[in-house]
């Protein structure tokens, strides 16, 4: 037990010599002049007297009036401001990569020529060598027209002439040709079907 504790004795001695050392150091580094010290000491005390002199300016304007210190401020803001010579740039320009084709100029189609309607009337039949010549028989309508040729069949057409397959009209309003076949179905709403006389 008497060995443990010299052991002990002895490994406090080694620790309080260390301690003391260190706050000697510590002691000695604290009490030695730095240069690095002494020039921030001199910035310090600049910035010191520099803050006293704004604190200084503040009071003096704000004994004032606080509407005249503002309007002072402003203009004095306003005179020394540096002037605006070039325009602000734009930072983020709008940019598209799309290439964009020259669009040549195309003059419209022209409109399609006016066409003549398609003639109202029906084939009936003809009677050659009549009082007045030729005369053909035509229904529209229910109605039947005994025309010959070169006369006005209504208000819009007029028979020009016929051959073996067709007749030629011509439309008066736009006077333009049209031709209507002989060999045309008869169709008439009113006459009845073959099919359905027979029925009955």
């Amino acid at each position: 037990m008497t060995m443990q504790l010299a052991g002990t004795q002895n490994k406090n001695i080694w620790l309080w010599l260390i301690l003391t050392i260190t706050v000697a150091l510590t002691a000695w580094t604290a009490f030695q002049p730095d240069e690095e010290s002494t020039a921030t000491d001199l910035v310090v005390s600049t910035n010191n007297q520099r803050t006293t002199n704004i604190v200084k300016n503040t009071l003096r304007l704000s004994s004032a009036s606080p509407l005249q210190s503002v309007t002072q401020q402003g203009a004095w803001e306003i005179s020394h401001r540096e002037p605006l010579t070039d325009k602000p740039t734009n930072l983020f320009p709008v940019h598209s990569w799309a290439v964009i084709a020259p669009t040549q100029k195309t003059k419209p189609a022209p409109p399609p020529p006016p066409v003549a309607p398609p003639a109202p009337f029906t084939y009936m039949g003809k009677l050659e060598d009549g009082p007045k010549g030729t005369l053909i028989f035509l229904m529209a309508n229910n109605k039947v027209y005994s025309v010959a040729k070169g006369e006005q069949v209504d208000a819009f057409w007029r028979l020009e002439g016929e051959d073996a397959n067709q007749l030629m009209f011509t439309f008066l309003p736009l006077n333009l040709p049209q031709t209507l076949s002989k060999t045309q179905p008869l169709i008439s709403p009113d006459l009845p079907n073959a099919a359905d006389s027979a029925i009955n």
